[in-house]
């Protein structure tokens, strides 16, 4: 997003945001079809989804994806 400073910041600000929400709200997500011990969340308006694990008391980002990316293949290790 070189070409528009404001709207990456948004973004960021909104991927910061929904870190925040899992972190207080870890079960919120969806659970994962492919991948049962993950959950997603919608990252605000924007097109990404995040990905993560609970496990006890702890999340783990796994990742924040492009919902357009073809899905994760779990199989797969590239």
């Amino acid at each position: 997003m070189a070409r528009n400073p404001a709207a990456a910041d948004r973004v960021r600000q909104s991927v910061a945001a929904t870190v925040r929400l899992i972190a207080d709200r870890p079960h919120i997500g969806l659970r994962n079809s492919r991948a049962p011990a993950l959950r997603n969340c919608l990252v605000g308006r924007h097109p990404y989804r995040a990905h993560y694990s609970v496990e006890n008391a702890e999340v783990w980002i796994i990742h924040i994806r492009h919902s357009a990316r073809r899905p994760v293949d779990p199989d797969r290790s590239d």
